[in-house]
């Protein structure tokens, strides 16, 4: 074997791994969100995804149910995480005003282990196989939303990394 096929090879197994990583990522993120929305009750067509980004940070959002959550999930090379962006709309399809959350959420992976951060706060491993770690996490993130709205100002909820709006439309 040469040098380079030494070189090709490894690059090979790098670029392996890495696609790997990403998959069981991707994974992991389908499976929170699934499981979140299940926890929750949410109804179908009221959780939306999106890319996380500075627009998104600003609060700049548009709520879009038929967002396919693969395509919206990015990772970011330097923070060594994945984003994505989630709005869940409280009001109903064309009532006015329109009651909705949105926060990112951040996932880091290290050794298999995933840790999961909403907005600002410190990651956290979930583990989503142990059911009261899962659960923890889901009921860390309704209170989070409910203490948002009770504070009723989007100041305070941007703070937290939270965007809240009642917005006519």
């Amino acid at each position: 074997m040469t040098r380079f096929d030494e070189m090709k090879s490894a690059a090979r197994d790098g670029l392996k791994r890495r696609r790997e990583r990403d998959r069981n990522a991707r994974e992991f993120i389908r499976t929170l969100l699934e499981g979140f929305a299940s926890y929750c009750g949410i109804p179908n067509g009221r959780m939306a995804y999106f890319r996380w980004d500075e627009k998104a940070e600003a609060g700049n959002t548009i709520f879009d149910e038929n967002q396919v959550l693969a395509n919206v999930v990015e990772f970011d090379d330097e923070r060594d995480r994945w984003s994505v962006g989630i709005d869940i709309m409280f009001s109903s399809p064309g009532v006015s005003p329109e009651i909705y959350a949105t926060f990112g959420l951040f996932i880091a992976e290290k050794e298999g282990e995933f840790s999961v951060a909403v907005g600002p706060d410190s990651p956290r491993i979930v583990d989503l196989t142990v059911q009261t770690q899962r659960e923890d996490f889901y009921g860390t993130l309704v209170q989070k939303i409910a203490d948002v709205f009770k504070k009723d100002t989007r100041s305070e909820a941007r703070k937290i990394g939270f965007g809240i709006a009642w917005s006519a439309s």
